[in-house]
């Protein structure tokens, strides 16, 4: 559902999947809403009109993250089958597929600047990849648990885990932040 926060009325109440959704990223525009499901199946919305616009077919197993590029061109999927996409809205397709990590990937974010794609892993690492070309810049051993979600501010990476922890994280080195 989509909602009119300062009117308190649900906009949209969206149908068009038919496996539970797992993923939602809205566009930095407002314009657009991307939906990923159990499996695999991911679909972009036109807000204006409500509609499907892009499906998004390629991932094996199901899309558990997702995120816009700063600049509304790309999107970044991860899943199941432990790949992240990012695909061309222009060109309506597939960019790369990264065999990220060796487990179930829950989230993938893009920096406020696009200059990077963060990905975190049931495998317990968070890997930093290049926007541009997608080649691996850093690979951490964040946890000893399985990483749940991440968050990307300028200065820093947080990241969740299913034992029940979290840690800020420096962008500049691969330690934890001094808090």
């Amino acid at each position: 559902m989509f909602w009119d926060l300062t009117k308190a009325k649900r906009l949209y109440r969206q149908t068009g999947h038919h496996q539970p959704l797992y993923a939602l990223a809205v566009h930095s525009d407002g314009s657009l809403i991307f939906t990923g499901d159990t499996k695999g199946k991911g679909m972009v919305w036109d807000l204006r009109t409500g509609k499907s616009i892009l499906p998004i077919v390629g991932h094996k197993d199901g899309i558990l993250g997702c995120d816009f590029a700063p600049n509304g061109f790309m999107l970044a999927t991860s899943s199941e089958d432990n790949t992240v996409r990012v695909w061309e809205k222009k060109k309506k397709s597939n960019m790369v597929n990264i065999p990220a990590h060796t487990k179930l990937i829950t989230d993938v974010r893009f920096d406020s600047t696009g200059s990077v794609i963060a990905s975190v892993s049931h495998d317990a690492t968070m890997k930093i990849w290049h926007g541009h070309n997608f080649n691996l810049l850093k690979n951490y051993r964040a946890h000893e648990s399985k990483i749940s979600s991440l968050a990307i501010s300028r200065n820093h990476i947080a990241t969740t885990t299913l034992d029940r922890k979290w840690t800020l994280w420096d962008r500049v080195s691969p330690k934890p932040a001094k808090i």
